[in-house]
């Protein structure tokens, strides 16, 4: 007879960015207990919830989901309802808060060659590619832009 373990339901727990820049402190939560950020889009400017949010990154538990993939994912979201400038201030969000992050980095740089800024693109992909020389994508959009 075979013995089988039970598999433990976890909450993917991840940290929060580093609010507390003198102490370096380091907060966890779980994000999937926090409402998104969506909600906060519906009656504020993208300008006004990037500020909420870099308050709430400064607390022990923050009230929403601003967990480096909802972000990315919600700018990735404004990319395709054509709001692109919304977009650019969700994505200069997630570098501002997740900056060791090779994923917000590309993100932003894709962002940015929307809008016509390839310089600022090239340096967001160069960064990139420093934090993880096996991004690929990052690698080859910036050759591409080299050409």
């Amino acid at each position: 007879m075979r013995s089988e373990k039970k598999k433990e339901q976890r909450t993917p727990v991840v940290q929060v960015p580093d609010g507390h820049k003198k102490s370096g402190l380091r907060y966890q939560v779980q994000w999937q207990q926090k409402p998104p950020i969506t909600v906060l889009l519906e009656t504020r400017s993208a300008e006004a919830v990037a500020e909420i949010c870099r308050k709430q990154a400064t607390m022990k538990e923050p009230e929403y989901n601003i967990s480096e993939e909802a972000i990315n994912t919600l700018g990735y979201e404004m990319i395709a309802q054509n709001k692109v400038a919304d977009a650019a201030v969700l994505l200069k969000l997630n570098v501002d808060l997740y900056p060791k992050s090779d994923n917000v980095y590309d993100s932003y740089g894709e962002v940015l060659l929307l809008q016509g800024k390839k310089e600022e693109a090239i340096k967001a992909y160069r960064r990139a590619v420093e934090l993880n020389p096996n991004n690929t994508n990052a690698g080859s959009v910036l050759e591409k832009l080299r050409q």
